[in-house]
């Protein structure tokens, strides 16, 4: 966009140098078929929109990473937290065949130095003692993406748990997804740990595999709650189930027990609803002010973004500003397999020419129920043709 601006400023510093200046001119004319290379990667604006949706959540371990995996070709991220970082104690209860797990008293039979239980004992449970929830900060995806759903049926999470200590293998894990705003609570089945494991995701942001990390425990149905779009919190209950046999080679030395929570995201996407829109703010910052520092000298312009591949071309491109009844202007327009295109017309350039810094439009691709959007890794702009009404009064001295 800088380069037509500045393009634009060349063509009437021309025809403004080319007068001997009267005391009034008004210069009228056409730019009629400009095309210039605009090499900009809109695959990697929209993956920084994806990445920021996850950013900033507070959650410890956070990483989000974009997938280069050659064999994907859809865009798709794979998001880490940890879900657990915690540690507990067992010990003799003096004298009795009781033992302490996490200062609370379990009941348990002892033979050879090895203790079975009687009944559960909870060694981590959110909310106890300090041990707060991570939240999935979901509802940001509803802010950049209103009206679509994800497809559910690619998407995948899953929890790896890890302790230096194998008697963790032996303990069951609850997983409740809370909804903030609601309370709702979303139970996966109980599942005993049976193997220990960690995702080994480094910090990067990058990831190369085609799928989640090896091992792990598979959360069920978990397209269900992204598609939610809301805020949930992860509350983690672990619990050695009755008959677990204790060592007491065990007894005193923390136990460490550690949990991550990672989840497979596919950008994969369909309108549930009529006008559901993607808004790219973002990606188009500076397109207002553009326009609004040409509105004095244009009566129209006409845009047309040429890309190698248009994800977008079921939906519609619409620049709009203020909200039913007091809407100031809305320009959509249709879209091809390879273009990005908009044309604003002469009363709307008066409209924003009226406005001056209250010009603040707000830039989104809007779809009809049904229509389906897969970002694909690889695309970008390759050149943009101008078409432009010029009218611009020169004032001489008096």
């Amino acid at each position: 966009m800088k380069k037509t601006y500045y393009f634009l400023l060349s063509i009437l510093a021309i025809a403004i140098c080319a007068c001997t200046m009267p005391k009034e001119i008004e210069v009228k004319g056409t730019v009629s078929n400009i095309k210039f290379e605009a090499n900009m990667d809109f695959g990697k604006e929209f993956k920084n929109m994806v990445i920021d949706s996850f950013s900033g959540d507070g959650n410890d371990g956070l990483i989000t990473q974009y997938c280069i995996n050659d064999e994907i070709t859809t865009q798709t991220y794979l998001v880490k937290m940890d879900a657990i970082k915690d540690e507990f104690t067992i010990v003799a209860a003096g004298g009795s065949t009781n033992l302490i797990i996490n200062d609370e008293p379990v009941g348990a039979t002892e033979s050879g130095g090895i203790y079975t239980l009687t009944n559960e004992a909870t060694v981590f449970k959110s909310g106890d003692n300090g041990k707060d929830s991570i939240t999935l900060s979901l509802s940001k995806f509803g802010e950049s993406l209103k009206g679509f759903t994800f497809n559910s049926e690619l998407i995948e999470a899953k929890i790896y748990i890890t302790s230096e200590e194998a008697i963790i293998e032996a303990a069951k894990i609850s997983l409740t997804f809370v909804n903030v705003n609601t309370l709702e609570e979303t139970l996966t089945d109980s599942f005993i740990i049976s193997n220990r494991s960690v995702s080994n995701i480094d910090s990067s942001l990058e990831y190369d595999r085609e799928n989640l990390p090896p091992d792990g425990h598979l959360i069920e149905d978990f397209g269900i709650l992204i598609n939610e779009k809301s805020d949930f919190r992860l509350d983690i209950e672990v619990l050695l189930p009755i008959n677990t046999a204790i060592s007491n080679t065990l007894f005193g030395d923390p136990i460490n027990i550690s949990a991550e929570l990672v989840i497979w995201l596919p950008m994969d996407l369909k309108a549930e609803d009529d006008n559901a829109k993607i808004s790219f703010s973002g990606i188009f910052d500076g397109v207002g002010s553009f326009i609004n520092d040409i509105s004095g000298y244009m009566e129209e312009l006409s845009l047309i973004v040429e890309m190698d591949q248009n994800p977008f071309h079921e939906g519609k491109l619409v620049m709009s500003q203020g909200q039913e009844p007091q809407m100031l202007y809305y320009i959509e327009h249709l879209m091809s397999a390879n273009t990005l295109s908009f044309k604003i017309e002469e009363d709307d350039m008066r409209t924003i020419e009226r406005l001056k810094k209250g010009f603040d439009p707000e830039i989104g691709i809007v779809y009809k129920k049904g229509d389906s959007l897969e970002i694909p890794k690889n695309f970008r702009t390759s050149h943009v043709s101008l078409n432009a009404k010029i009218s611009y009064m020169i004032m001489g001295d008096k």
